[in-house]
């Protein structure tokens, strides 16, 4: 059986995440002197999310090389992800709307994303292992 995640994906994900690491950064940098009216703002934020959708388009050709076995794991972490990330969502505005903590980053909730799915897929790795 062919490993979750193979050598050929790892590839393709490592390539994608520094060439958008840098362009996050250096759209960041550059928009840092501009007035938050200027139009050209607006055109550092293109490349940004062209990447993330070519992140997503990645992650869609390696689902299609999955067998299903392969999907059933992967489908069962992606729910798990979707429910801890809700949970985080709807508890972190009821804190915000109750003045309890001031609007959290949201860098945190991909962090609670990663989290989420990398559980789902221990879980449901380790159910089928036994």
């Amino acid at each position: 059986m062919m490993d979750l995640y193979d050598r050929q994906y790892w590839r393709e994900f490592t390539l994608w995440a520094l060439v958008f690491a840098v362009i996050a950064v250096g759209g960041a940098w550059l928009a840092k002197p501009l007035s938050a009216e200027h139009p050209l703002r607006t055109l550092v934020v293109l490349p940004v999310a062209l990447f993330a959708a070519a992140g997503f388009l990645i992650e869609w050709r390696q689902f299609r090389r999955f067998d299903e076995f392969q999907k059933s794991l992967y489908l069962e972490a992606m729910m798990a992800m979707g429910y801890t990330t809700m949970a985080f969502c709807m508890a972190a505005m009821m804190l915000v709307a109750t003045r309890v903590i001031q609007a959290p980053d949201p860098a945190y909730t991909l962090v609670v994303m990663g989290l989420g799915f990398y559980i789902g897929l221990w879980r449901a790795r380790r159910r089928y292992r036994e």
